[in-house]
């Protein structure tokens, strides 16, 4: 019997490992599709206020509305091929800023990193106040300078998106895998209907 419990236990944690999670904004997935994203934020009355798309390197929605009892602005971030978010940005007036730092780490139950750990995890963060590991799932750096703003990051479309940022387009398809081992992400190549063509 204890067998049987030990091997369950293994096999729950391998399939926590494989199938990796993700981060979340509102409970909608970043592992949605943009649609559903998009959907989902105006289900919750946010307005979509821009859908821009820039030189094929960076997309982004941006939507006007309320985030506990707050009025925000909402920047999403997704990938220029397989079209997922890899990057939310939530702006804010400063004097909410307790609220939302206390929030976050009630949420997640989380303390900010040290300055070690944030350099590693987020070499970008030098200007944010606090910066938060989510169980290696993302990141989420606080700021309170000018206004406040909240950023959410997740690790594996990050990743993908900077893959996909940076494929060389010369590239022959066989060489694919190479770019795909170096940033970690079958995502890159097995799942992305640009390079599937």
């Amino acid at each position: 019997m204890i067998r049987k419990i030990v091997l369950l236990l293994a096999i729950l944690f391998c399939y926590n490992t494989i199938y990796a999670q993700h981060m979340e904004f509102e409970d909608i997935s970043f592992e949605s599709s943009l649609e559903t994203f998009n959907q989902e934020l105006i289900n919750r009355g946010f307005l979509l206020v821009e859908d821009a798309y820039v030189d094929n390197v960076d997309g982004s929605l941006f939507y006007k509305g309320s985030y506990k009892g707050v009025d925000i602005s909402v920047f999403i971030r997704y990938t220029p091929h397989s079209k997922k978010v890899y990057d939310i940005s939530i702006l804010y007036d400063e004097m909410y800023h307790d609220k939302f730092k206390t929030y976050i780490e009630n949420k997640y139950n989380v303390e900010p990193v040290d300055n070690v750990t944030r350099h590693h995890i987020a070499p970008y963060s030098r200007y944010f106040d606090y910066v938060y590991n989510i169980s290696n799932v993302g990141i989420i750096i606080l700021s309170n300078h000018y206004n406040g703003s909240i950023k959410i990051v997740d690790n594996e479309y990050y990743l993908l998106w900077k893959a996909e940022v940076d494929y060389p387009k010369f590239v022959k398809k066989r060489d694919l895998r190479k770019w795909q081992k170096k940033y970690n992400n079958p995502l890159f190549y097995d799942n992305n209907p640009v390079l599937n063509k």
